[in-house]
């Protein structure tokens, strides 16, 4: 403690304690004075020792203070140290502020801080020692940041490269942190569209910009990724990808090959397919079908992504198609070979109603006709080769013996089918009533003939009757053959000097396999002299055919033989196409 002494007394006696101790002292001068001086001692008027004489008070040192963070970091809570100042009076305790708040006190070299809120903040400290003086503040700057950035995925100018050039993506962002962001960085991998080779093109290139341009390795048939991470001040980061790559396609695809018309039945459309046009690094995003009309302008009929398309036939036409396709980047390929659909035949049905016997009606129709691909745009009746009718059907009133029903129709592209239709009526009670239809292959009988001796056929086959006349006068072979035997050969032979019967059977000839059995054998005739024809060579050779007589009525088959004479082309025919029944 200080004393305060009289004016004019220059021995003053104060109490000193340990530590920094302050005097003042106001001094009162006269005259011509121009000095003082000050000095302590010890009651003995000793010289104090140790003691150190400042003319001015020396500050207190400010306290050093520490949060152990570096720039911004991802935290909310912060702790923050100090030592004690080297200060010539003793420190007592400590001021802070956070960010210009009020003033605390703290005896403590540590402040603690929960939930701090993001950005920055500053700390002020100051050393006050016991004699209430303060040290210039300490400060700390802290900044914290824990959102990470957010950016969008990566979008090219273009997803497929048509020509050789750069490629360029670009993002923006979505969310910037308090602390901003530092840049991003880009890595760029290219590989085979099937993945089976994959390399960098760059990695890690570090940008400022929200944007990045690929100039070098790039080649014709590769797909380009793209990912980007974007760096906050605080260190964290996001990482997109582009969810789809930049393809390099500098060139056409392929055209379509091996087309293919599978039909519909019963209709004028088909099923138009076609092999995936292959080897396009960009894929083929769809396929164009084109249709010519007849001698027409090639029209764009359908675009489909599939491999097949339904086409349809315009009635009365001919139509021609072809496929070219495009791929991914935008290039259409050559137009694929053409293919025109083939015309199928109609099929000619004849049905009837009636009890076959003589003097009674009798319909026939055409109704179960149809052709498989288009429509039938006429009919043409004939019986007994005089023409009846166009319409579906029609009435007859027939008498005994043999008649032939002939049915003509024709689709809308011209091509025409026939079905015949032999009908022998004998008596009013029907029972003998039988009748043929032939069908392209198949010679139908109702009702079944008898069996048939296949070793007795092949032995003695039977002998036709060379001439003219009605064919009751067979004088060689069998002397008695079997009625329905005689009646069946004279039917071939009416029908081999028909036009009628002629071109149904040389179709019948058409669908037998040229690999049955075929046997040869020699006619001789046995005529007496006065009735014997002209000359002719000494063999005459026909062909036995096995054939399958089928009750109409869906009764059970007989199996027998037809030995025939056939024409030359009816020969060849009868070896080309032949389906084994």
């Amino acid at each position: 403690m200080l004393r305060w002494a009289s004016p004019d007394q220059n021995i003053t006696a104060v109490s000193l304690r340990e530590g920094m101790n302050s005097l003042t002292v106001k001094l009162a001068f006269y005259g011509n004075v121009t000095g003082f001086y000050i000095r302590f001692t010890t009651t003995q008027n000793e010289t104090v020792p140790g003691l150190i004489y400042y003319p001015d008070l020396p500050p207190i040192p400010p306290p050093i203070l520490s949060s152990g963070l570096s720039g911004w970091a991802p935290v909310k809570s912060v702790n923050v140290t100090w030592e004690r100042p080297e200060s010539p009076t003793r420190i007592v305790g400590y001021r802070w502020c956070l960010d210009g708040g009020d003033i605390s006190f703290t005896e403590g070299q540590l402040l603690s801080f929960d939930n701090l809120s993001e950005g920055i903040h500053t700390l002020k400290v100051w050393a006050v020692d016991e004699y209430g003086f303060t040290s210039a503040p300490g400060n700390a700057t802290i900044m914290l940041d824990w959102t990470p950035p957010l950016i969008t995925e990566p979008v090219p100018e273009a997803y497929y490269l048509t020509s050789p050039g750069p490629i360029r993506w670009r993002w923006e962002v979505l969310r910037e942190p308090v602390s901003g962001i530092l840049g991003y960085y880009v890595t760029v991998t290219y590989s085979t569209p099937d993945g089976f080779y994959t390399d960098y093109a760059v990695r890690f290139r570090f940008t400022e910009e929200p944007f990045f341009v690929l100039q070098e390795n790039i080649f014709d048939g590769l797909c380009y990724n793209i990912t980007v991470k974007a760096l906050s001040g605080s260190g964290l980061h996001c990482t997109v990808t582009s969810p789809f790559p930049v393809v390099s396609d500098f060139y056409a695809p392929p055209p379509p090959e091996g087309l293919r018309l599978t039909h519909i039945q019963n209709t004028t459309r088909y099923i138009l397919d076609w092999n995936d046009s292959g080897g396009d690094p960009s894929g083929i995003s769809l396929y164009e079908v084109w249709r010519k009309v007849g001698e027409g302008k090639w029209e764009l009929a359908d675009v489909t992504s599939d491999s097949e398309a339904t086409v349809e036939r315009p009635l009365y036409m001919n139509v021609t198609f072809r496929v070219r396709a495009r791929d991914g980047a935008g290039h259409f390929s050559l137009f694929s070979e053409e293919i025109s659909p083939g015309n199928l035949p109609p099929v000619a049905v004849i049905e009837f109603e009636g009890p076959g016997a003589e003097g009674t009606t009798m319909t026939f129709t055409s109704t179960d006709s149809y052709d498989p691909d288009g429509a039938i745009i006429s009919r043409y009746w004939i019986l007994d080769g005089v023409p009846q009718t166009g319409l579906e059907t029609f009435t007859v009133t027939l008498t005994s013996g043999l008649h032939t029903v002939r049915l003509t129709i024709k689709d809308d592209r011209g091509e025409t089918s026939e079905a015949l239709l032999l009908v022998n009526i004998s008596g009013e009670d029907g029972e003998s009533f039988t009748k043929w239809l032939i069908d392209n292959s198949i010679i139908y009988v109702y009702p079944p003939p008898p069996p048939v001796n296949d070793t007795e056929e092949e032995t003695t086959p039977p002998v036709l009757n060379n001439t003219t006349s009605s064919g009751e006068g067979d004088s060689g072979g069998r002397s008695t053959p079997l009625p329905w035997e005689r009646f069946f050969i004279r039917s071939i032979i009416f029908l081999l000097i028909s036009s009628i019967a002629l071109s149904a059977l040389s179709a019948l000839l058409g669908r037998f396999k040229r690999d049955e059995e075929e046997e040869e054998f020699t006619e001789t005739s046995e005529m007496p002299s006065s009735s014997r024809p002209p000359p002719s060579p000494p063999r005459r050779t026909f062909y036995r055919r096995e054939v399958v007589f089928t009750g109409v009525d869906g009764s059970e088959a007989t199996e027998g033989y037809v030995y025939i004479r056939p024409s030359v082309s009816s020969f060849e025919r009868a070896h080309e196409e032949v389906a084994e029944r």
